[in-house]
């Protein structure tokens, strides 16, 4: 058969990808398979379509696992000193919405980020909790959010005696990881579980240098990506329950709720290898990644005209890279690197572009992110006109995460009868699904708020600026789904 003849437009899609042969510096971990021994590449690479299964006598099932999906869960849990870990094919997606589903009810008061991931209002949708926000500090330099500050959850918690839970999310898209072990304390001292959406730190337990994970810290219930970082395949996800305010039996429920009663036993098979490599062989693999960061941004940092964030809380292996001052914006830059250096970023925003390293990088990978930003800074010249029409990143990510006049619960819009309205004439309707700019996926605009001017002028800008916003129907007049009743 002639593979260029067949009509499958993302099969297509994905040949052409394949035959680029990127630099991926984007999830998954394993980068094409890099981060696996050979002789386990080599038998994935042979056997992955006799292993596509389902259900049998000799392999275990998910949803009641007594063989050796129940041993690989356990092997994993030690690894990762903890209680309970469940595996999750869903991605972490379905952990954080199994977190909030199994520790709130209707009408209960949940403790949120305004930076959460879309799949945390998803899980309040379903389980009817009512969000408290609290607010994550802005990088004033960089115009990401850095965590939400320690005196956020203090105000929340002196002022709402009937918290169910507190749900965090760190590290942010950024690497942004907080301490959040007097947050975790706090919660405690008032009989209140942390739940953690821990999905971009699953490889943070197996290095110091990186920041505690939130195990170490002291949470009930951590969700964690294993495909983003480390070596398992996309959508492989542990959720990790540790403590006496963990509620094992209401968790496995619930996550049987969500997950597919058809699982991936590729996927599952990937997460027992994935805390195989790691429990036997982490710290090995992490003080090479380590090494290999120091060298890499030790040399980056000298460039000129390009930046690299460099904070106390970050994890390293989370590269933010600007060359605003070059004239280009994170978009722009993101372009230049997949176009013209076949180096394939995670993301981008309006003035940086993010880099993930992993498990799988090498001394080749990191050479070439290092040349391509060489290069980079010699090709383009810092142009003051250019860079005065930059500078929209704090202004974005500070108005994206204030809170809209809120007219009905989340769950109430969501399941309101609505009606596509353009957003330009949209102003003053109700939302009835998040608007959230993917990656990373953080809304802008929640189920239950009243749509502004501000935030309505905000998205269209984005949408035009090349991000792809979730949540927004046709390219040019930007509908959005509303109460088909208005306010």
């Amino acid at each position: 058969m002639d593979l260029d003849k067949i009509n499958a437009p993302l099969f297509q899609a994905l040949r052409k990808h394949a035959d680029m042969e990127p630099y991926q510096f984007h999830v998954p971990g394993h980068k094409a398979g890099k981060a696996y021994p050979m002789e386990i590449y080599e038998w994935l690479r042979d056997y992955a379509m006799r292993i596509d299964l389902t259900e049998q006598p000799d392999i275990d099932c998910l949803l009641a696992p007594s063989g050796p999906i129940k041993e690989a869960q356990e092997n994993t849990a030690r690894v990762f000193d903890c209680d309970r870990t469940f595996f999750l094919t869903n991605g972490s997606t379905s952990g954080c919405q199994a977190m909030i589903l199994t520790n709130t009810k209707p009408g209960q008061k949940i403790i949120m980020p305004r930076d959460a991931h879309m799949s945390a209002f998803g899980g309040m949708i379903m389980s009817g909790a009512e969000p408290v926000f609290v607010y994550p500090d802005v990088d004033p330099k960089w115009g990401v959010t850095k965590g939400v500050p320690y005196a956020e959850y203090e105000r929340v918690l002196s002022t709402h005696s009937d918290i169910a839970a507190c749900f965090i999310t760190r590290p942010n898209y950024y690497g942004m990881c907080p301490n959040i072990k007097q947050v975790v304390k706090l919660c405690h001292e008032k009989n209140i579980p942390v739940l953690v959406d821990e999905a971009h730190g699953a490889h943070m337990a197996f290095h110091s240098a990186m920041p505690d994970s939130a195990l170490e810290s002291g949470a009930d219930y951590v969700v964690q990506s294993a495909h983003k970082t480390l070596q398992a395949f996309t959508g492989g996800s542990w959720m990790h329950l540790k403590g006496p305010l963990s509620d094992p039996d209401k968790a496995s429920r619930m996550v049987s709720l969500l997950q597919s009663t058809s699982p991936s036993y590729i996927i599952m098979a990937t997460l027992d290898l994935t805390s195989y490599l790691m429990g036997g062989f982490g710290k090995e693999i992490m003080n090479r990644q380590h090494k290999l960061n120091k060298n890499f941004r030790k040399e980056a940092y000298k460039l000129k005209g390009v930046r690299i964030i460099d904070d106390s809380i970050i994890d390293p292996l989370r590269i933010t890279v600007s060359a605003s001052d070059l004239g280009l914006s994170g978009i722009e830059l993101d372009l230049v690197l997949r176009n013209e250096y076949r180096v394939c970023a995670e993301m981008a925003d309006l003035e940086n572009v993010v880099i993930i390293q992993t498990v799988a990088d090498d001394e080749d990978t990191m050479a070439a992110l290092l040349a391509a930003l060489t290069d980079i800074s010699h090709r383009f010249k810092a142009d003051p006109k250019k860079r005065s029409r930059l500078g929209r990143q704090v202004a974005a990510t500070w108005l994206a995460m204030q809170s809209s006049p809120v007219r009905m619960s989340m769950r109430e819009a969501a399941f309101c009868d609505s009606e596509t309205v353009p957003l330009t004439q949209a102003v003053g309707y109700v939302a009835t699904e998040t608007v959230s700019v993917y990656p990373p996926g953080i809304p802008a605009i929640i189920p239950g708020e009243e749509i502004t001017a501000e935030k309505a002028v905000l998205i269209i800008d984005l949408a035009r600026s090349g991000y792809f916003i979730k949540g927004l129907r046709g390219s040019e007049d930007f509908g959005i789904r509303v109460v088909k009743t208005g306010i």
